[in-house]
């Protein structure tokens, strides 16, 4: 644990000073904004609610979280982020670490968090501290990256000339993280996996031609894919994991 926390303290620091906040969502393009509205939107469902959005990052799922009917809390640890999402959508904005989050236990009845997992090795520790804030019966919703896809790839091509902690990321497979789920007592909802190419390089590509690759995923197998959204529930029946 103590190197975990080593590590996601450089991590932190690391996304905390880097610059640029406003540009974090034009750098993934228009196509891949929308692919990934449309899943988080399908899953979130018509709400009703508390819905805790950890980290929010510039705030790009407020509006449509409002939208959907959920009382929103959004929260992040970078000030920079949180000054940008404020100005993106109505919410109650609390500066805050996942590591150690401050909501009350059975806070929430939805959690989204998303573009956090694959920026650590263990993604268990995150859903662990995030669990106790979820109501019996709630749900969460979150992204890892997979491995073997083109994103793995170039990950693996830049690494010797991309050392910083920033931009670290790890890959994981889908069936070590059903593993997980089973462990901190989740349920699988929905799984969906996007892209076929690292979703920065649609916003070069012409929109019919994003549409086209998006039609050619179907014959890429999910686990290869770039990107896989988790929807899962935790039991009523069951305890929150430990943190």
């Amino acid at each position: 644990m103590a190197e975990l926390d080593q590590a996601a303290t450089r991590k932190r620091q690391a996304w905390t000073s880097r610059q640029g906040a406003g540009r974090y969502i034009a750098r993934m393009g228009r196509y891949a904004l929308l692919r990934d509205e449309q899943v988080v939107s399908d899953m979130l469902g018509q709400g009703g609610g508390r819905l805790l959005d950890m980290p929010c990052g510039t705030g790009r799922f407020l509006e449509l979280e409002k939208q959907r009917g959920f009382a929103v809390t959004a929260a992040d640890y970078s000030q920079a982020m949180l000054a940008e999402a404020r100005g993106r959508g109505d919410a109650q904005f609390v500066q805050a670490d996942v590591f150690d989050p401050p909501f009350q236990p059975a806070s929430f009845d939805v959690i989204l968090c998303c573009r956090l997992m694959f920026h650590y090795a263990q993604p268990e520790v995150i859903i662990r501290r995030l669990l106790p804030a979820l109501r019996p019966g709630g749900r969460m919703i979150f992204d890892t990256l997979n491995p073997f896809s083109s994103r793995w790839l170039a990950s693996q091509t830049l690494r010797p000339v991309r050392r910083g902690p920033a931009r670290r990321l790890y890959f994981q497979p889908h069936r070590r993280m059903r593993r997980t789920l089973s462990r901190c007592g989740l349920q699988l909802l929905e799984r969906r996996s996007l892209y076929i190419l690292p979703t920065r390089l649609y916003r070069y590509l012409p929109m019919p031609v994003c549409r086209a690759l998006g039609m050619l995923e179907k014959a890429v197998p999910p686990a290869l894919r770039v990107l896989t959204y988790w929807h899962v529930r935790l039991a009523e029946d069951r305890p929150v994991c430990p943190a």
